[in-house]
């Protein structure tokens, strides 16, 4: 299909669903990204500086979609779609645009009915191309990030650990390594820090040591060193604990949520999954569905999904998306959306 005639197609789609037209701006404050964004996102960006103020090229669509958003002041919810080039930095010789088509539904006030719509249209966009094969994923991020925090003598510390390097394979593999051998605990300096800690919980708390006083010295080693740190020999138990679920989180759409509640019901993880996908999903018998936990977890915050299309053994993501952590001008915006890479049609 011709890229003018799929475009035509994709507005008269749109547009029955009552998603409108806008322009975005090209260029964006730095600032402005940095609260929006992760660090692997703000490294792909291209930025310069403009009289002691720094800028950046657009290097995602749905980040000025919520700026333009937040900055017409509306307290009302807002479906629009647009199309455009974003600059992204990449490792390969690829060109730095990208031809990017969206669509989002901002200050959603339904969960459930918005993330439904945002699916909907895009499966319908995706069946108009007459692929043969093609594949939907859905995840939530919420779920695997529940799971850490409620593993048992696994440190909050480790759990944000964990969560945030999920995104780099090999960091994560790391981790769990570290967490299996426990070949980082010393226990020369574990015990030096009970101590240390001890001698402290004697002292009086409004005295100060290095500008910091005591009573904020002790509540650091509660924190950071004396009990937050794990027994050794749970480590490995952990480990396998977190393979093990994300082992099982993969499974077909209408098995996931049994499968999961099951996992956690037998290792006493105190999770009772409430909502992972509309439920609309699993009754879509002309494509294929399926359930993981994704790599992409720090831009997210719920839903996520992606659209593939398989051509022998290789693949393509047509289309992703899901609801996108919103922090942005001090404002907490609800947004769920969707984007397509022209280039992979």
């Amino acid at each position: 299909m011709k890229s003018k005639k799929f475009l035509n197609s994709i507005s008269k789609s749109l547009s029955t669903r009552g998603f409108r037209y806008v322009e975005l701006d090209t260029v964006i404050p730095l600032d402005y990204i940095n609260r929006k964004t992760s660090d692997n996102f703000r490294n792909s960006m291209f930025t310069f500086t403009n009289k002691s103020n720094e800028f950046a090229l657009r290097s995602d669509l749905s980040v000025m979609s919520l700026l333009k958003y937040v900055e017409s002041g509306s307290k009302k919810k807002a479906k629009w779609w647009y199309q455009g080039e974003v600059f992204r930095r990449n490792e390969n010789n690829e060109s730095p645009v990208y031809n990017q088509l969206g669509f989002e539904i901002l200050g959603s006030t339904n969960q459930k009915k918005d993330d439904e719509e945002i699916l909907n249209s895009a499966i319908k966009i995706v069946n108009k191309l007459n692929l043969k094969s093609v594949e939907v994923v859905i995840g939530n991020v919420n779920i695997f990030k529940e799971f850490l925090y409620k593993i048992k003598k696994l440190p909050k510390r480790w759990a944000s650990l964990l969560l945030r390097a999920y995104s780099n394979s090999v960091y994560f593999k790391e981790l769990l390594y570290r967490l299996e051998s426990s070949n980082d605990l010393d226990e020369s300096i574990i015990n030096y820090d009970t101590k240390i800690y001890k001698k402290l919980k004697k002292m009086d708390p409004d005295q100060t040591i290095g500008r910091r006083k005591i009573r904020d010295i002790i509540k650091r080693f509660e924190d950071k060193k004396f009990l937050d740190p794990r027994l050794p020999g749970e480590g490995k138990k952990i480990s396998l604990l977190i393979k093990k679920f994300l082992k099982i989180s993969k499974a077909p759409l209408n098995k996931a949520r049994n499968r999961l509640n099951n996992f956690f019901k037998e290792n006493d993880i105190k999770i009772k999954i409430k909502y992972l996908f509309p439920k609309s999903l699993e009754k879509k018998n002309s494509i294929k569905t399926n359930f993981k936990i994704f790599e992409t977890l720090d831009y997210y915050d719920g839903l996520i999904f992606k659209i593939v299309a398989k051509k022998g053994n290789s693949k393509r993501v047509i289309c992703s998306g899901g609801r996108l952590k919103t922090s942005l001008m001090k404002k907490n915006m609800s947004i769920c959306g969707a984007a397509i890479d022209l280039k992979n049609l």
